[in-house]
């Protein structure tokens, strides 16, 4: 799930089981549809094993 607090508005997957692929893929899609224009997107990730920042490296040089 992704939110923006402030506003109120939520994204959210879902998915049979859980993967680094498919995270990075919400995360892309997030940065190439909803937000297209940000300059920087500030991700807060709990300590869930795909959530790290090596997923991003490792999934994302394709999107």
């Amino acid at each position: 799930m992704a939110c923006e607090p402030l506003t109120g508005v939520r994204y959210t997957m879902v998915a049979a089981q859980r993967t680094k692929q498919q995270r990075a893929q919400f995360i892309c899609q997030l940065s190439d549809e909803h937000y297209p224009g940000a300059d920087k997107i500030a991700l807060v990730m709990d300590n869930l094993n795909i959530h790290i920042l090596a997923m991003l490296y490792e999934v994302v040089s394709g999107c």
